[in-house]
């Protein structure tokens, strides 16, 4: 019976050091405290990692995916140069970064959230030459509309339908307000 006891307090201890080892790592990864300037801070560490140059980015914007886990940070460097963040929202309410990407155009990125498939549009209309964009998926039969007009950086989504097999690459089309296709605007 002593042994037993002995044995039921050995895998007890062995339980609570293991769940508190999972929950530390849980914890130590979601850190990020849902505000931009928290955000602004940990993204410039991120961007920055390994890298010799130094990027400093401005948030200019975190929206959340509907009702997912998912946000999206929007943010400026130099050069007026646009870019996203995708954090994830944990248990803890805190957010850890997931991926990121900046450039000087309008980018599509399909984002799996714990909701489903978002089509993401992220870019810059400093010129405000753009009325609306129309985004195709390049192999399924699908596209949406997003207006971006006077707005000089934004961040559009749609969640895609469920059916859908490949939702990237996706061909993005710009217009103005009369509806005419613009070709090679000044971004």
């Amino acid at each position: 019976m002593r042994n037993k006891i002995i044995i039921l307090n050995i895998m007890v201890t062995l339980a609570l050091v293991i769940g508190i080892t999972a929950v530390s790592h849980y914890v130590n990864q979601y850190q990020i405290k849902n505000d931009t300037t928290h955000i602004q801070s940990r993204l410039n560490d991120w961007l920055n990692r390994g890298n010799n140059s130094n990027v400093n980015p401005h948030v200019l914007q975190v929206i959340q995916l509907d009702k997912s886990t998912t946000y999206i940070a929007l943010f400026q460097i130099e050069n007026e140069i646009v870019g996203y963040a995708e954090l994830i929202k944990g248990f803890n309410h805190k957010l850890k970064l997931k991926s990121s990407s900046y450039g000087p155009n309008i980018s599509y990125k399909d984002i799996k959230t714990n909701k489903g498939i978002y089509g993401v549009l992220v870019g810059k209309n400093s010129n405000l030459q753009i009325d609306h964009i129309s985004t195709s998926l390049s192999e399924q039969d699908y596209s949406f509309i997003s207006t971006v007009v006077n707005e000089k950086q934004f961040v559009k989504y749609e969640k895609l339908p469920q059916h859908l097999s490949k939702t990237y690459p996706a061909v993005i089309t710009l217009y103005d307000e009369k509806n005419n296709l613009l070709i090679n605007p000044e971004l």
